[in-house]
């Protein structure tokens, strides 16, 4: 019995040796999702963007067009912790009238970024920008926090903005030249592309990896001219179309 006990011991010593010098090539690496770098966020980051706007003013004879150009300026300050506790980032949002760069405050927004997703919190309205990882043909609701029919006031009249929206990635990690910078890595994300006879609603972002968002381009229409063959720059009775533009970057 004691042969049988010392034994049993010994399989045992030599099976814990075993066990414990596996080969550590047997063990994976941690997959890392590089597609998180399309959204950095660091205090200090600081991304500033040429913007150029068309207003649609309609009046009792004709709608009028206002075109304007700024520059705004985002800066991530500090951070802080929401009820949950989940990292928010602050972000201060500069405005200049020209490229002379007289900066004064404009507004604060914010932004999270976790694992699965993206947030930013924009005039107040919370947005999932991105879903995590970034993969081509991905879909999703990223106005989920958001009523579509909620009315905003553009020149005084009242348009719903942010009605049929709806996110999809149409292309990853291409080579792009956006303003006076070639990206190698760029992500294309429509947030809306729908229109009838009477409404369009199109929005569109580009991300660089490293960067962040370096491209926006929204075309907001309303019109009661049901002819297709006009162009909608032509016959919108009111909205807007804007093109952000990214022109430095640290």
């Amino acid at each position: 019995m004691r042969t049988l006990s010392y034994l049993f011991t010994f399989a045992l010593v030599v099976l814990f040796m075993f066990s414990s010098c596996k080969d550590e090539s047997t063990f994976e690496d941690p997959i890392i999702d590089e597609t998180l770098e399309y959204f950095p966020i660091a205090i200090g980051k600081s991304i500033t963007y040429q913007v150029d706007s068309i207003i649609y003013d309609p009046t009792e004879s004709i709608v009028l067009v206002d075109t304007n150009r700024v520059y705004i300026r985002e800066v991530v300050v500090d951070t802080f912790r929401d009820e949950v506790g989940a990292l928010i980032y602050r972000i201060e949002r500069y405005q200049a009238y020209d490229s002379n760069f007289d900066w004064e405050i404009k507004d604060v927004w914010s932004a999270s970024i976790s694992d699965t997703r993206a947030e930013r919190f924009e005039e107040n309205l919370k947005f999932v920008k991105m879903v995590f990882p970034v993969t081509d043909g991905d879909i999703w609701d990223g106005n989920v926090f958001i009523d579509e029919t909620t009315i905003f006031s553009i020149a005084g009249e009242s348009i719903e903005i942010f009605k049929s929206w709806f996110y999809e990635v149409l292309s990853v990690d291409e080579p792009e030249e956006i303003g006076d910078f070639a990206f190698d890595q760029v992500t294309t994300i429509s947030q809306a592309d729908e229109e009838n006879l009477i409404e369009r609603r199109y929005s569109i972002e580009k991300y660089a990896k490293g960067v962040g968002l370096v491209y926006r381009e929204m075309e907001i229409y309303d019109t009661q001219e049901i002819d297709e063959t006009i162009p909608w720059v032509d016959k919108a009775d009111k909205g807007f179309k804007l093109v952000m533009v990214v022109i430095d970057h640290n």
